[in-house]
């Protein structure tokens, strides 16, 4: 880029961003008033504003400094010589980063500012399109749809994208599809077809995240004996974790919630919590993403199952305790509860299920009125045809009330659940528990 005339710092300082983000903000409120955006036509400019693009999305999982300076810079470049493809993937890149959230009315607007530009150049920006869909979407829309809509977009996108946008896009796809409970054998099989295609080194960023992912479904679709460590043939914490621990926050935040939630999936709530507060650390580089919520939930149910299975000794401590998970555990209630309001068919259930558990554990209200709540998370779930999800809320179900018939009847629908995911490893965890025994 300082060939071409732009000089950026590799490291810029806190000062220098929030300058470039308050330049960035004046431009925008101009340009977002525009019926149409101008386009660029210089291609020494177009080349600039493509960099810079690029830059941002190898700055999204190394340097978030970075990715807020390149990509404000870009929009300012843009409104001086002209808008490109490239352009509006940054507009878009701004909900990401947490600069305009993904609940914003200016991202639908971005987005329609880009529309009639690349219709005219007759050109297609996949990095927009994916932007749009995983960090518009589910708030706005069921999740389902925008499963189908990635899908389209990751069986096209290879025909006009770069590699980098074609990788961000399996990501995406990938993990909101395992989220909703999609056939995990099948799942696993396409992801290992398209790690296989990937141009990129074995030990790049991209990779890494698609086998991490890959080793998490690998975990469930076979019966591994310890179903909460990344070591199998896709990925081997105990070679790469140094790599991990001293590499970036993207990369830190989805080894800590493959953890997370491979300890949550498999019922060690204890670890579950110490993995939860790895996320937390690096949560700012998935800020628009619907991994947070996801998140939000498993933690916090973790903590709330540990709490209820293992109780402190003592009604004194019981006590203590109770009252030091309580703030953060209400806080959470509230923040499924604004979520539901914004989109229900996605996050009914999410509210229904963390307010049956934490009334239980916590003991508010009746057991019935618990229970009542669970069920009627469950049914939500069943209704979007979340499969995995509903297994897992079954067996908590079976966990929160042990009685003998119905635990043995909810660990049965659980059951059926996990099947239908090709989820060997949870069908072959809930037999042991059910009859005692159980074939490899």
């Amino acid at each position: 880029m300082s060939k071409l005339g732009l000089h950026l710092p590799l490291r810029p300082n806190l000062f220098l961003t929030f300058i470039e983000y308050v330049q960035c903000r004046f431009v925008l409120i101009g340009d977002i008033r525009k019926q149409q955006l101008p386009s660029c036509t210089d291609e020494k400019n177009r080349t600039l504003i493509k960099l810079l693009e690029l830059a941002a999305l190898s700055a999204y999982v190394v340097d978030l400094e970075f990715l807020q300076l390149s990509t404000c810079r870009a929009i300012r470049l843009s409104s001086q010589v002209g808008y490109t493809p490239f352009s509006f993937a940054c507009l878009l890149s701004l909900n990401v980063i947490g600069i305009m959230g993904p609940h914003s009315k200016n991202m639908e607007r971005f987005y329609e500012l880009g529309t009639e530009p690349l219709r005219q150049l007759n050109k297609k920006s996949l990095l927009r399109e994916t932007i749009y869909v995983a960090h518009r979407g589910p708030w706005r829309e069921p999740l389902g749809r925008c499963i189908e809509a990635l899908a389209t977009l990751k069986r096209e996108g290879p025909d006009y994208a770069e590699p980098e946008e074609v990788s961000v896009c399996n990501l995406l796809y990938y993990t909101l599809a395992m989220i909703k409970g999609s056939d995990h054998a099948a799942l696993l099989a396409d992801i290992q077809l398209a790690i296989s295609r990937m141009d990129a080194p074995k030990y790049s960023i991209f990779n890494r995240l698609m086998r991490i992912l890959a080793q998490v479904l690998d975990n469930q679709v076979n019966n591994r004996a310890h179903p909460t460590e990344l070591n199998g043939p896709f990925f081997d914490e105990r070679r790469e974790l140094a790599v991990i621990e001293k590499g970036d926050r993207l990369t830190g935040f989805t080894y800590g919630i493959a953890k997370l939630y491979l300890s949550f999936h498999f019922g060690y709530h204890r670890d579950s919590h110490r993995f939860a507060k790895q996320c937390y650390k690096h949560r700012a580089s998935v800020s628009g993403l619907l991994v947070i919520p996801a998140f939000r939930y498993m933690s916090s149910i973790s903590q709330m199952l540990d709490f209820f299975e293992t109780p402190p000794k003592g009604r004194l401590f019981k006590w203590l305790r109770r009252f030091t998970l309580l703030p953060s555990l209400l806080k959470n209630m509230l923040y499924f509860r604004l979520l539901m309001r914004r989109q229900e068919s996605t996050f009914a259930f999410l509210y229904w299920c963390y307010r049956g558990v934490l009334m239980r554990t916590m003991g508010f209200g009746t057991a019935a009125s618990a229970r009542q709540s669970l069920e009627r998370g469950i049914q939500r779930a069943e209704q979007e045809q979340y499969v995995q999800v509903t297994a897992m809320s079954y067996e908590m179900l079976g966990k929160l009330f042990p009685e003998d018939g119905y635990r043995k009847k909810v660990k049965q629908q659980a059951m059926r659940g996990y099947l239908k995911c090709a989820n060997r490893a949870k069908v072959l965890q809930l037999k042991k528990e059910l009859i005692g025994t159980f074939k490899v």
